[in-house]
């Protein structure tokens, strides 16, 4: 049996990404908000993705995790370790009911369906143009660099893609800690896909980098790699700030060496009406790439855009969604850019 992900208006990244904000009375999604999307797919990759939406398993077991997120930071634990803490020790948590309709597949991060537009720019720009090949995800390496929910991955496995996707979110990590969250995906029409987790902070360890490990077709960073997360004009709380261990030049050249030779980077960003530095300034809201050009350039990329605006294409996808039913004045409250970068061949 399957189920479709749901389509909160958290699907595209509205909510800050550091924060917590689970979407109780989001509207359930079906397969007709998948087919709603569909116009904006211009690749078989995407496509291909899109179609697993509507097919993710329904019978995954739903499992209860207690957290508490604060501006210093977050715990959570699942029910096993949850019963073994002292009283003292559940203080402030909050209990988190995931399940198939709710909270695994899309957590408070958003929707998976968010992807559509990163997978579709990845596809795009992986093509073999020569030949006359597009880009398949069967077979295909895809690492997502703060996932935040299972369900794109699982969506990428289940057409046959490897997908790897690295979070520290201590919830994430109580989410999805059995495990059949993980391993070998059954792909319909060829071989079997899967899914690898890394809950740890990419690149800052040996053993991050190992676990994630290399040679990716395509990776991409959604509402992650943004100024106002990594080097914002003004000081922001510690929840707003995103934080890879090492520093800019070594995550750029981390980037750049996980490819395969040829692959390609999307790094897709959106966010609120932009506020410029003083009292009204918002870090989920500053969507603008934090290194200039000329850094990526330096660390070995290709670059196929930079800072491109996404504004009209976000708002399709939003009005596909259901967002302006749901009270989003999509005109005044969704910008977006992106970024393309490809890992020179020999």
């Amino acid at each position: 049996m399957h189920r479709s992900v749901g389509a909160s208006i958290f699907a595209l990244g509205i909510a800050s990404a550091p924060l917590l904000a689970q979407p109780d009375d989001a509207e359930p999604n079906d397969a007709r908000v998948v087919e709603a999307l569909r116009p904006l797919a211009t690749t078989p990759a995407a496509h291909a993705w899109l179609d697993e939406g509507a097919r993710l398993p329904d019978d995954v077991e739903p499992r209860t995790v207690h957290y508490q997120r604060t501006r210093e930071g977050a715990r959570a634990y699942t029910q096993a370790e949850h019963d073994a803490l002292s009283d003292a020790e559940r203080e402030g948590l909050r209990a988190l009911e995931c399940g198939p309709d709710g909270g695994y597949y899309d957590t408070f991060y958003g929707s998976p369906l968010a992807y559509l537009r990163a997978i579709d720019l990845g596809a795009q720009n992986l093509g073999e143009a020569d030949k006359d090949e597009p880009f398949s995800l069967e077979g295909a390496r895809v690492f997502d660099l703060g996932f935040g929910q299972l369900g794109q991955l699982r969506m990428l496995a289940q057409a046959g893609a490897h997908a790897v996707g690295a979070d520290p979110d201590p919830i994430l990590k109580a989410i999805y800690s059995r495990p059949g969250d993980t391993g070998s995906v059954a792909h319909d029409e060829g071989p079997d896909g899967s899914v690898t987790i890394v809950h740890e902070v990419w690149p800052a360890s040996a053993h991050a980098r190992d676990a994630v490990g290399g040679g990716f077709d395509l990776i991409i960073a959604r509402n992650l790699i943004k100024r106002g997360y990594i080097d914002p004009p003004q000081e922001t709380p510690a929840y707003a700030r995103v934080d890879f261990g090492v520093d800019d030049d070594a995550f750029l050249a981390a980037l750049h060496d996980a490819l395969r030779p040829g692959g390609v980077l999307v790094v897709y960003t959106l966010g609120g009406k932009y506020t410029p530095p003083g009292d009204g300034y918002i870090a989920s809201c500053d969507i603008a790439n934090p290194w200039p050009q000329a850094e990526w350039e330096n660390a070995g990329f290709e670059v196929l855009a930079h800072d491109t605006p996404e504004d009209d294409m976000a708002r399709k996808a939003g009005a596909a969604l259901g967002w302006v039913e749901m009270g989003m004045d999509l005109q005044t409250q969704l910008f977006g850019v992106y970024s393309i970068y490809r890992r020179p061949a020999p």
